[in-house]
């Protein structure tokens, strides 16, 4: 009789176990983001408090809140050639402008737990933020960028503060596409000032050399005078809850040019070339490319910087398709202090990734 009551308990743990494994993504997120939030006030206790420069913060802001304007500008100018070219060929199509320049939020990471460290964090903004503005513009699925780059999307929102699904976290897959020329050559010139900021604030000779190394880059780099849209296809990240990943580095699959569309015609996998003899023939993916997002998930806004190509994989008999691995455009991503969110593409739970 003793050794069966004493089984009673591993026999309740299992059934609790087996019963919250059971449980739909959706609510289980909610539950666990409940928890986060009560728990948070008191894992902050114990993490230094570093107090930004308030002047310098509120010089970033504006920044960043103009480098949304301009891409999104460029968006809409994109909008209007696409209107003037249906109209040059007689067409009466007619192209609604159904995604209006909705100033975005900004907030503050307030909490990254250890445990989750590559996979969420939290930002002080939520309900009541929504509440106070009229609108809302942090809710799940809303896009979350840093210094112009995509870093997370925001999956669950509390009244006070939304968790923050990174890219770097296995459970996230954004839509992208490489983009090589004008735009890449921009946005690694940018790329290279941040780092120059960040390497004068430090002292050292190393830093100083860095910094004078990226300054004659700079002078002696020209731009392109065109920009290639390629390849199209998915990234992931690498990294698993209760894990600290040491390498933010992300991976891609599904990379081809199969289809024609506005951007181009389509190319071949492996040459590069197109229907058309005349035109030259690219290679539709090679490493130092810049991979932005396609706007074809639904959840993410067109022509957001997201990472680097660092290595194409080689193809295997009876791949359709590249696979690669990228570096994130955002290097900050481990020493994130404060974000911009962006307002959700869609409010329909169908089209949100679900956390696993």
């Amino acid at each position: 009789m003793r050794k069966k009551s004493s089984l009673k308990p591993a026999l309740l743990f299992l059934l609790l176990i087996l019963s919250l494994l059971s449980i739909p993504a959706a609510k289980s997120s909610a539950f666990k983001g409940s928890i986060m939030e009560g728990l948070t006030p008191f894992w902050s206790m114990l993490q230094p408090k570093n107090e930004p420069d308030v002047k310098s913060k509120d010089t970033a802001q504006k920044a960043e809140e103009l480098k949304i304007e301009i891409r999104e500008l460029r968006q809409e100018i994109k909008h209007l050639k696409a209107i003037l070219k249906e109209e040059e060929i007689g067409k009466t199509k007619v192209y609604p402008v159904n995604n209006p320049r909705q100033k975005a939020a900004a907030a503050r990471i307030i909490f990254r737990p250890p445990l989750f460290w590559s996979s969420f964090v939290l930002i002080d903004k939520g309900d009541a933020f929504n509440e106070a503005a009229g609108r809302a513009v942090i809710s799940k699925g809303s896009p979350v960028i840093s210094q112009g780059a995509l870093v997370g999307v925001v999956d669950w929102v509390g009244k006070k503060m939304s968790r923050v699904r990174l890219i770097t976290d296995e459970g996230l897959q954004p839509s992208v596409r490489i983009v090589r020329g004008e735009e890449k050559d921009s946005a690694l010139d940018g790329l290279a000032l941040r780092l120059i900021l960040e390497l004068e604030s430090e002292a050292g000779e190393a830093a100083r050399s860095l910094s004078q190394q990226l300054k004659s880059y700079l002078k002696r780099h020209k731009k392109s005078e065109e920009t290639l849209f390629l390849a199209k296809g998915v990234l992931q990240g690498r990294s698993q809850p209760l894990w600290r990943s040491s390498s933010l580095e992300l991976k891609g699959f599904g990379f081809n040019y199969d289809f024609s569309d506005e951007e181009g015609p389509a190319r071949d996998l492996l040459t590069g070339k197109t229907d058309n003899p005349q035109e030259e023939a690219v290679p539709i993916i090679k490493a130092g490319d810049l991979l932005v997002t396609s706007g074809l998930d639904g959840i993410f806004p067109e022509g957001i910087p997201v990472a680097y190509v660092k290595q194409v994989d080689k193809l295997k008999e009876g791949d359709f398709y590249f696979s690669i691995r990228a570096i994130p455009y955002a290097p900050h991503i481990n020493q994130l202090a404060d974000v911009f969110v962006l307002p959700s593409l869609s409010l329909h739970e169908e089209n949100i990734v679900q956390i696993r």
